[in-house]
């Protein structure tokens, strides 16, 4: 695996410790496949798409306020998500117009108008978490199916990486995991309404929880906060 990624990739990889850092290394793996954006969803044991929530992506935001997150979990799920470990044959590459038979009319269309023209789409594991990690390109053609076998495996690197932090954190701090999200996702500059856009929650339940774990952190703001939160490595 090794052999065939950048070394900037690898070092943003290896050096992940936060949500952030793990964004920050999908973003450089999207543009070495080829790809324009990314997408990770955790799947839940159950399966179940609505019980999916993304955990982090660089998609337009009005892209996930209009699609919803149940159509985004079964775009994830239709575009031929490739288990994790299966040989590079079980890959494949989905133009998004034939997304509307899978998910519903329109789709492509709203995907088209995104910048998202095509998807390639696999599962990642870490023990019995696992997450569905979408790649996605403003250009058919352009992601390149010889370089997905290693996505997918630094793909799953990463997923373990993230659930590690999440352990780990929970072990350290007094955030409960949406609490974190939460800071995290404004942290990035993201509002309270596209906040809950992306948690699929309502906007009183973003400023809830951001309220309650700036109280945790006994911080005056939710500024303060995430400064907190950051210094003590929660983020």
């Amino acid at each position: 695996m090794h052999g065939q990624l950048p070394t900037a990739l690898r070092t943003a990889a290896a050096s992940a410790r936060s949500l952030g850092d793990v964004a920050a290394a999908m973003a450089l793996l999207a543009g070495h496949v080829g790809a324009t954006r990314y997408l990770l969803l955790d799947l839940p044991k159950t399966h179940a798409i609505e019980a999916t929530r993304i955990v982090a992506c660089d998609w337009p935001h009005v892209a996930v306020e209009i699609l919803g997150l149940p159509t985004i979990s079964r775009i994830a799920l239709a575009a031929g998500a490739a288990p994790a470990g299966s040989p590079p044959r079980n890959y494949r590459r989905l133009q998004v117009t034939a997304l509307d038979d899978l998910v519903g009319e329109g789709t492509s269309d709203l995907l088209a108008s995104f910048g998202l023209r095509e998807l390639v789409s696999s599962r990642i594991h870490a023990g019995v978490s696992e997450g569905l990690m979408v790649l996605s390109s403003d250009v058919e053609g352009s992601i390149d199916p010889g370089r997905l076998p290693a996505a997918q495996m630094l793909g799953s690197y990463l997923w373990s990486k993230l659930n590690a932090g999440r352990e780990c954190a929970a072990l350290s701090d007094p955030l409960s995991a949406r609490e974190r999200e939460c800071l995290l996702w404004v942290s990035e500059g993201k509002t309270t309404e596209e906040v809950a856009v992306i948690l699929g929650v309502s906007a009183n339940t973003v400023n809830r929880y951001i309220l309650h774990a700036t109280q945790k952190l006994s911080a005056a703001n939710r500024t303060m906060a995430i400064a907190v939160a950051i210094r003590n490595g929660m983020l």
